[in-house]
Formats: structure tokens, sequence, C-alpha cells
């Protein structure tokens, strides 16, 4: 691909490991800050990479991590097998693992196996990939042209109904994990009921993915028998409710079927 950067500058056949400085070097690549609103230079590139079945194949293996021998993913029909018969050749995985690396949809770490020294594992990164499949989804928002006959509707797997627990919750609506819940029970021994939303381990709500909600975004807090919303000030976006955002810092009650938006995320509030 003529558009694509050389890979030689995040690895080479003759390096025994990645370095930090090359996979900062990849991760900045992929993902620097831009200034534009809409970035379809950037995400032109990404679509490109992700062009190729045995990428996403490689990509849905990397849900856990795992190193280049423990891959298992098949040619493509004839091709020249590896040496694993009928595995990838290391070096075509490796080849296309270079191009995800570069783009920051995956992730190289150490990692340790019992009786083998230190080696490199792969890991997909949800944050990368979920920015990824928002800004399509933002840039296919326009009005259609003609309707669609409403004769012609295509099925979809079967999904097995959600059972939603009793009580006040937040439930995501649109992000990663589409249907958790997250229960507005009182906390046992907490003076003060409060759940954290944001990107940090520690929140309540944990939404690690979205690389626009920040580290300690919002908080709900239990008041007089009712929830509030507060938006905390250290938020670089913000917080919406029902679509509109609130002014840094401003708290508002909740109501049941409220719409929150964190960064590129969406939960509504049920009390009940």
């Amino acid at each position: 691909m003529a558009n694509d950067p050389p890979i030689s500058q995040y690895w080479s056949p003759e390096r025994s490991a990645v370095t930090p400085e090359v996979a900062s070097a990849a991760l900045q690549h992929g993902f620097e800050a831009s200034n534009a609103a809409e970035d379809f230079d950037r995400l032109a590139r990404r679509l490109r990479v992700l062009a190729y079945s045995k990428r996403l194949q490689i990509l849905a293996s990397l849900r856990t991590a795992q190193t280049i021998d423990e891959l298992r993913i098949r040619p493509a029909p004839g091709r020249r097998r590896g040496e694993g018969g009928g595995r990838m050749s290391r070096q075509a995985l490796q080849n296309h693992l270079d191009q995800l690396l570069a783009e920051g949809l995956v992730r190289v770490r150490p990692g340790l196996r019992e009786g083998k020294r230190v080696m490199h594992e792969y890991v997909l990164d949800h944050a990368r990939l979920y920015a990824t499949i928002e800004e399509v989804r933002h840039a296919c928002e326009f009005e259609l042209e003609s309707t669609v006959s409403p004769l012609q509707t295509e099925g979809r797997p079967a999904a097995a109904d959600a059972t939603l627990p009793t009580g006040p919750k937040l439930v995501t609506v649109k992000g990663l994990r589409e249907g958790r819940v997250v229960s507005l029970a009182d906390k046992q021994g907490d003076a003060v009921q409060r759940w954290l939303i944001g990107r940090a381990p520690e929140c309540d709500v944990v939404l690690d993915y979205d690389i626009c909600a920040s580290a300690e975004n919002a908080e709900v807090i239990k008041r007089d028998g009712s929830f509030v919303l507060l938006d905390l000030r250290t938020s670089r976006n913000g917080t919406k409710l029902n679509y509109r955002r609130l002014p840094v810092g401003a708290e508002h009650v909740l109501e049941h079927g409220d719409i929150i938006g964190i960064g590129r995320t969406t939960l509504v509030f049920r009390d009940h």
C-alpha cells in the first residue's frame, strides 16, 4: 500500500524484541491528536489496514493477549502454507501485526510463559478500534437520498433477551459493552453514596475503551432519596444529559429514562 508508513521504523526482522520506543512511536503515529474535527486521511489509512480478512481474524484472536507463536491463523486459499501446515507462516503473521501495530490497533508488551523466557505478546487495543468504529459511524451520518422499501428487511441473528436486575441502575446502550448494567444499590459502609464514571480502573462505571471519556468524567450521587448527575470539572469533554451538555461542574437530578452522554458512550438511568 503506497500510502502506508514504512513499517521498518517500528519493526525489522533483525530485532529480537519490540522496544518501548518502537511501540510508543507506533501508537503516536497511529493515534496522534488532530486539531481537525474529522481526520479523514487518518481514518482512510486505518480502514485500508483493516481491509484484510486475515487481519480481522487476528484482531478477533487478540481479544486476549497472545504471542506470535500462539496465534492460529490459517493462510489464505491458494497461498503456500507455513511450517505449521494449517497455520499462516510466522513471517506473514508478523507483517500483518506490523501494520496493525503501526496504526495503534494492536499493542505489544512483555509476556511471561511458564518455563520460557520473557516473550512479546500482542493484544487488541479496544479503545483505538472503538474510536475507529465511531469515526466511521460519524462519517456516515447523512440524509438518505431515497427511502428503503418497507418490503426489504434483512434478518439478523437472534440474541438472548437481557434480564435487567431490579432497582436503580445505569445501562450502557451505546458503547463497547452494550447492555451492561451497573446497579445503584446502596453501598455498605459508605456514608455518601456515589458512583464514579470514567476511564480510570477504580471507577464504578469503567469506560476504559472510550478515549473521549476522562479518567474521572462524572459521578452519580444519591441525595435525599434522589440520584443526582454531577459533571466533574476535570472532565475534558464534559457530560451530556439528554443530548445537551451540562455546564462545567453542574449537577442535575436524574429521572427515569434520562440519557447520559460520556465521551462516545451513552448510558440510560432507570430507577426501577
